[in-house]
């Protein structure tokens, strides 16, 4: 007579989520208190939120297009914003589309908002304009967190593994000092 004492094993399988918008609303309801606590400025901080909004937007749709799976967006206060997924297989074409289209449509969006601002002497669209033209900008310096530094590796990637890891340590340390100072 055999006893089997131990139940069947369970069959694990991974459940596709869709986005977790009270996360998303949550943390963006945070980064709004805590920007408020440091500047009063409310006008500053809405076209603040609807830059990263906007910039992770494009990261955002890019990732379910290409068939991204619990693909989030998340705001961090003092920091910005960045959106997560996940995906078994994924070609280096598109992770540099994926990576692309959060800073382009933006740097196209505050070029646009700074040349009509200007023809029509508007200062919301010039300061807009500015804030779209320079946040986007500033991402895609090749600092290793930042999409610059996201391209940067995928056009090293195959190169040399130390070499990434030098860049991705001295990116961190100018992260940091610019923090700092």
């Amino acid at each position: 007579m055999s006893v089997d004492f131990f139940p069947e094993k369970p069959e694990l399988t991974e459940k596709s989520r869709e986005p977790n918008l009270a996360l998303t609303i949550f943390s963006l309801l945070l980064f709004v208190l805590l920007f408020y606590l440091i500047t009063d400025d409310f006008l500053f901080i809405s076209y603040l939120i609807l830059v990263l909004f906007i910039h992770e937007l494009g990261h955002f749709l890019a990732m379910r297009y290409f068939g991204y799976k619990n693909v989030n967006m998340v705001f961090l206060p003092f920091l910005g914003a960045y959106v997560t997924g996940k995906k078994e297989v994924y070609s280096e074409r598109e992770s540099f589309i994926v990576t692309l289209l959060g800073p382009i449509p933006g740097v196209f969006i505050g070029g646009f908002l700074i040349i009509k601002g200007a023809e029509v002497h508007s200062h919301w669209m010039l300061s807009l304009g500015l804030i779209f033209l320079f946040l986007n900008l500033i991402n895609l310096f090749p600092l290793d967190p930042l999409d610059g530094g996201q391209l940067f590796k995928l056009f090293f990637r195959k190169k040399n593994d130390l070499f990434l890891m030098i860049f991705a340590f001295i990116s961190s340390l100018l992260i940091i000092g610019i923090g700092v100072y």
